[in-house]
């Protein structure tokens, strides 16, 4: 982890070299290992550092070639190093050193444009080409990584983090309206644009091109629907996808210091953990030691306590955890955060994993591996009925409807039929007029736009086509459309940057193995049958797992969910709005439909978070300055 900044004018005007120096400090919490810049006439470049993999010590950025005429500044690691190197010394590329840097620069001389589909891994990256006096920007598949950037079509500035740009002189602060109205309704479209105009994150799985004072935007990596495992034993499925969690977990295992691990006690950070341990206890594990922490909530009194759980994956594997009461920061110090990195902080629910950030850092780790990507990429669902449908493979599904008549019955698996096998195949159209009739959920939702303001744009995410969803990317199966939908997430694209922006003020970089690009794959090449199994969405995922987990965890069915973190703030909520002038209010909501939505957080409770949902953004984004 560390943080990336630059100043490029096309234009030929100089930059003065306290501007890019500016840019740094203003992100010195990202590093803390050494902080550098390479300044020539119109281009500057700095880089804060925070190493994390034995490479990354010795490594210097920004980097350049051996006549300066390439310059790269990154944050992020490569984590396929081991082919990268070895194909580039195929190549006979010159590389000076072991560092990841060197492979992603060595890989623009030796491949050019297309260099960015050879390198895996969190990433995001600015490459200045002075022979051809252009730049490149770019951000890793999945937009771990932060990655922000004006451009005013005579200057382009790039940060990590967006006070970086907006405390630069050349650049306006005004407020984006149409965003505002997406955080204020839980309404996200948009999985580029800020808070701000004319400030835009760079998507995921994109790259920026600016030469001849024209910007162009690439999509350089799509997944591969094509792709499709043709195993036909379950047996086969578990040893490739045990093989496949092992890798993964070992590249991004890769550090000079401890790794810590989350262990919540549910089935995909306990999985982490216990592939870890098993790499450990067998010497592949990249890193001098592995240590695990988990939330307790005992001291609150709560029913979402999971540290049972937690501590049996503990004892099944021999070792010990840290326990950590849930971070509960006050609502003013949420206030201050969020006013102070000009963009939404998150939620109170990924807040109180601060605690656990903030002790691993202390015993010296600068890397925690998640268990994020689980739920999206290792499960599937009942719609392996329209899969089998849409296919035409009759053999299997005649298969499926035995299986499941037999193990669950035959009024279920007739409904699952009707429910997930033909209503996903109706057009479009058609679905939206009869989704009512399968909604699993009776709770009537909120209208989260009518108490927007006049001036406000009201967002549209509910009229968006399926096209407009999956981000016009193409799919060949039915359980592909939904992955790309999560891949296609603005909610999710946000939620992320706040997440990592948290873990970097901690020190500590974030690694999730289960949203990787070999997770993913796999998931968009492997069918829905057999990831599940009637009633279990994690079946293929369970039964891997026989000889990692305790059978306790291995087979939970139940989730901890955290409304608890939510009801914390009920007071605070109210007293801050009480004390916030009207005049303030009007800007962004009507007075009288904000009293509403507070009457519904204390109707609906736990049962619907969004109303105190709409409430927090509120007073997030009135907390922002222009």
């Amino acid at each position: 982890m560390s943080a990336i900044a630059a100043i490029i004018r096309f234009d030929g005007a100089p930059i003065a070299r306290d501007e890019i120096e500016a840019m740094t400090a203003s992100q010195a919490h990202r590093g803390g290992d050494g902080v550098d810049h390479w300044h020539h006439g119109s281009v500057a470049l700095g880089h804060v550092a925070l190493h994390t993999t034995p490479e990354s010590q010795a490594e210097q950025q920004p980097l350049t070639n051996e006549d300066d005429t390439l310059v790269l500044v990154m944050d992020g690691r490569v984590d396929n190093w081991e082919e990268l190197r070895a194909e580039l010394r195929g190549r006979s590329a010159h590389l000076r050193d072991l560092s990841d840097a060197e492979l992603v620069l060595r890989s623009y001389e030796t491949w050019g444009d297309t260099f960015l589909v050879r390198i895996d891994g969190d990433f995001a990256l600015v490459l200045w080409d002075a022979r051809r006096q252009r730049v490149i920007c770019a951000r890793d598949r999945f937009g771990m990584k932060p990655l922000h950037y004006h451009w005013d079509g005579d200057c382009l500035t790039i940060a990590s983090e967006l006070p970086a740009i907006l405390e630069r002189p050349w650049v306006p602060e005004r407020r984006d309206n149409a965003m505002i109205a997406q955080f204020l309704s839980c309404d996200w479209t948009s999985r580029t644009a800020t808070l701000w105009q004319d400030i835009l994150r760079l998507d995921a799985a994109h790259a920026l091109h600016v030469e001849g004072g024209r910007a162009d935007t690439r999509r350089y990596w799509s997944p591969p629907v094509d792709a499709d495992l043709t195993y036909t034993r379950e047996d086969d499925y578990i040893a490739h996808y045990r093989s496949l969690l092992d890798d993964v977990v070992r590249r991004q295992s890769r550090s000079f210091a401890p790794v810590a691990c989350e262990v919540s006690g549910g089935l995909d950070s306990s999985a982490v953990f216990g592939i870890a341990d098993h790499l450990q206890r067998g010497g592949n594990l990249p890193a001098p030691d592995l240590r695990g922490y988990t939330l307790t909530f005992k001291e609150t009194g709560t029913i979402v306590d999971e540290l049972d759980y937690a501590r049996s994956v503990a004892g099944h594997l021999g070792r010990s955890l840290h326990e950590v009461p849930p971070s509960r920061l006050s609502l003013e110090e949420i206030v201050e955060r969020s006013s102070n990195a000009r963009d939404f902080v998150g939620f109170p629910n990924s807040l109180m994993q601060l605690g656990i950030r903030q002790l691993a850092r202390s015993h010296g780790s600068r890397v925690l591996l998640t268990g994020q990507g689980g739920d999206e990429w290792t499960t599937g669902n009942l719609r392996y009925y329209a899969e089998t449908l849409a296919d035409g493979h009759w053999g299997e599904l005649g298969r499926i409807v035995r299986r499941d008549s037999g193990q669950f019955g035959i009024p279920s698996t007739a409904y699952w039929f009707v429910r997930h096998g033909l209503y996903p195949l109706l057009p479009e159209r058609l679905r939206r007029v009869t989704h009512r009739l399968f909604r699993e959920n009776r709770l009537v939702e909120p209208d989260t736009h009518t108490w927007l303001a006049s001036g406000l744009p009201q967002p549209s995410g509910a009229d968006l086509t399926e096209a407009e969803r999956t981000a016009g990317l193409p799919w060949h199966r039915v359980g592909q459309r939904e992955r790309l939908m999560l891949l296609a997430s603005a909610q999710r694209t946000i939620l992320q940057g706040a997440m990592e922006r948290d873990a970097a003020a901690s020190g500590i970089e974030l690694r999730d193995p289960l949203f990787s690009r070999t997770m993913v794959e796999f998931a968009f090449s492997t069918r829905l049958s057999w990831l599940s199994r009637g009633r279990d969405h994690r079946h293929l995922h369970r039964q891997t797992l026989k000889s990692v987990l305790p059978e306790d965890v291995r087979l939970r069915r139940t989730e901890a969910e955290f409304s608890v973190t939510y009801n914390w703030y009920h007071r605070e909520i109210e007293n801050t709005l009480a004390a916030i002038s009207p005049d303030c209010i009007a800007g962004f909501v009507d007075a009288g439909h904000m009293q509403e939505v507070m009457k519904q957080v204390h109707t609906r409770g736990r049962t619907d978070l969004t109303p105190i949902s709409m409430l927090w953004n509120l007073i997030l984004v009135q907390a922002i300055k222009a």
